[in-house]
């Protein structure tokens, strides 16, 4: 197996690097992730486990970040999958942030294995002094990346478009001070409340306004497109999440998004969807009991 990729833009690792450090924020308490290396992409993984824990998918273009990109596997679509440790691979890239010249490459010493970063760092005498940064990595077999694909998600009963970020954060920050849990409720008629009930307070935000994007016939959503259903669209459909885990999405963004998008099935999970240029990422947030 082998990939080399080189950078000559510093906007190319700064859009690698923002895209590493909102990840890392959605995934605090694994060390280790998922790294998946395709001709189109770089993907990262992490998938939640039976406590109930967040799911969340991301990636960047390729040809947004690297100006030479070469994979070469023995996979069927030519793609290679690596487990390594996060922390390790954002030193890395912090590394090269200042850069305009990084080869990235998969290298071996031993049977040790890395993803290396080949630095070039400009002395202020003009010269250039390189460094590298070795990220240890173990090659995951082939079988392992239907595992970390994002999956098909359920086919949810309401989307919506949140409201700013600025003011949705604010509700959670105090929601969270007073519960551990609280109620989505939203409709197909723009209506999005969240709520909390405990022994000592009750608290209920209500937003309206807001756009319901229909789904298209390749699963992505259609804005100012409505749908065709039979629903009614002032009827609620509600969810109960975590609080800690929407606080950790709402407070992960680099460079808050424009749209975020959310998909809420019933009593499975709500689905936050961010695009923005050249990146994507899909954040799964398993619902509680009611």
């Amino acid at each position: 197996m082998k990939f080399k990729g080189k950078i000559t833009t510093t906007s190319g690792i700064q859009s690698l690097l923002r895209l590493v450090t909102t990840y890392s924020k959605l995934c605090k308490e694994k060390k280790n992730t998922h790294l998946r290396l395709t001709p189109e992409k770089w993907h990262l993984a992490s998938v939640g486990d039976t406590d109930g824990n967040i799911s969340v998918w991301t990636d960047v273009r390729q040809d947004s970040v690297f100006a030479t990109y070469n994979i070469e596997s023995t996979h069927q679509n030519n793609e290679i999958l690596v487990s390594l440790h996060l922390d390790f691979l954002i030193r890395a890239i912090k590394s090269a942030s200042t850069s305009s010249e990084v080869t990235v490459k998969l290298s071996k010493r031993g049977d040790a294995r890395y993803i290396s970063f080949h630095i070039m760092i400009l002395r202020p005498n003009g010269t250039m002094r390189p460094i590298v940064q070795d990220v240890p990595l173990e090659l995951c077999p082939h079988a392992d990346i239907e595992s970390v694909v994002c999956p098909d998600l359920p086919m949810p009963e309401v989307n919506i478009y949140l409201p700013p970020l600025r003011s949705l954060k604010s509700v959670i920050e105090r929601m969270k001070a007073m519960s551990e849990t609280a109620t989505i409720a939203t409709n197909r008629a723009g209506e999005l409340q969240l709520k909390i009930d405990t022994t000592i307070v009750s608290v209920k935000t209500h937003f309206k306004n807001l756009e319901n994007p229909a789904w298209g016939d390749d699963g992505e959503p259609v804005s100012g497109v409505a749908p065709t259903d039979s629903h009614d669209d002032s009827q609620f459909v509600e969810v109960c999440v975590g609080l800690k885990h929407l606080h950790q999405f709402l407070h992960a963004h680099i460079v808050p998004p424009h749209d975020i998008l959310m998909s809420v099935a019933k009593n499975t999970a709500i689905i936050l969807f961010v695009a923005q240029d050249d990146t994507s990422l899909t954040c799964y947030i398993p619902t509680r009991s009611l």
